[in-house]
């Protein structure tokens, strides 16, 4: 790192296995009693009430925790949870959708085309 070069301040990993495309992300934040604590960039960020093992470092930012404030939000992800295929589907369009048409995020389409099969 450079004497230049700083982070976010908010610090750790959401899964157990960052590199990996799985929906355990979902699986965590249903399945676990989450705690605010101050990260050791210096932000409130969130953590598994006595967690251990694995699940020790995993972090949340006060958006994610967001999710589960909301009826809507909460459903979709107790869906994505238990079955990581919808949530499969969904990034999917998403993503080709950014990347190909632009979209609000990006006034310059990318890889323009008239139709895409998803």
């Amino acid at each position: 790192m450079g004497a230049d070069t700083f982070t976010s301040g908010f610090e750790g990993p959401w899964t157990t296995n960052p590199t990996q495309w799985d929906n355990e992300f979902f699986q965590h934040l249903v399945e676990h009693s989450w705690e605010k604590h101050m990260g050791p960039g210096g932000h409130w960020q969130w953590r598994i009430q006595n967690a251990t093992g694995p699940l020790q470092g995993l972090m949340r930012l006060t958006s994610d925790m967001g999710l589960m404030a909301d009826t809507k939000y909460r459903e979709i992800v107790e869906a994505w949870a238990s079955d990581s295929a919808p949530f499969d589907e969904a990034f999917a369009s998403a993503w080709n959708k950014l990347t190909t048409n632009g979209g609000q995020w990006s006034p310059s389409r990318k890889c323009y085309m008239e139709e895409v099969v998803v």
